[in-house]
């Protein structure tokens, strides 16, 4: 009731994806009120490629070309679920394919635990910003596997696909029904379900050249979640106030 009181005094709303806008919604704004403006980050800066660099993080972790590479980057949390991502790898069993885990937090030292001496799981300490870029373009799909509380977008979803990455995220993640289209650049799984996050990370793993034609859908579906776009719904909505 208190909420609906609040936004009864609201003239317009930015939403930045699905869930943002039935929000909204709930609590009483009507359709003509909320404008879109995409939640985003510098596109063009995780889209460049640096072929020398990538290649070092790979070769660093003994990493072939041939081989596919899974990234986690994140807090290393109960929140992100990255103990439910090492457990379906382990299962699989797949000497093809590599895990890397990039970030520290309260679950860093389970995990390492967890991982045993396994030569295709790899830990990187948080990295700066700057180094990130080049961690997504060495790796072949990128998994969040958060069961939440509180995963109310997943940023690092943006920063992956438009490096051009495949991605596979849980149905706890904000932007799944905005971001992801199942089958065309990645899959959702259902939050917190070990045999589904097996069974979805086993057949994008079949093929390293399909997660390539996802990663380029990934890229292109993106570029309409961009800071133009979000300063243009902003600007725009201004100059139509004033205008009246």
């Amino acid at each position: 009731m208190f909420l609906k009181w609040v936004y009864s005094y609201i003239d317009k709303a930015f939403y930045v994806g699905t869930a943002n806008k039935n929000y909204y919604n709930q609590f009483g704004l009507k359709e003509k009120q909320v404008i879109f403006s995409p939640h985003a980050i510098d596109n063009s800066r995780f889209g460049k490629i640096d072929p020398q660099e990538t290649t070092e993080i790979r070769e660093k972790l003994a990493i072939n070309q041939n081989n596919i590479l899974i990234l986690f980057a994140g807090k290393l949390e109960p929140k992100k679920a990255p103990l439910l991502l090492l457990q379906a790898f382990k299962q699989l069993a797949n000497p093809n394919l590599h895990l890397l885990f990039v970030g520290n937090g309260e679950l860093e030292k389970e995990l390492k635990t967890t991982a045993g001496n396994l030569s295709n799981i790899h830990f990187m300490d948080f990295q700066n910003q700057s180094k990130m870029p080049a961690i997504y373009q060495a790796c072949d799909l990128f998994c969040l596997p958060s069961k939440g509380p509180n995963e109310t977008w997943g940023l690092a979803v943006n920063e992956a696909m438009a490096a051009g990455k495949a991605v596979l995220i849980s149905t706890k993640v904000g932007c799944a029904v905005d971001l992801i289209k199942p089958g065309i650049n990645g899959e959702i799984f259902k939050s917190n379900d070990l045999n589904d996050l097996m069974q979805k990370l086993g057949e994008l793993t079949e093929s390293k050249e399909k997660l390539a034609e996802m990663g380029m859908q990934s890229q292109q579906i993106i570029q309409n979640w961009s800071f133009e776009k979000q300063v243009k719904a902003i600007v725009n909505t201004f100059y139509n106030i004033n205008a009246k």
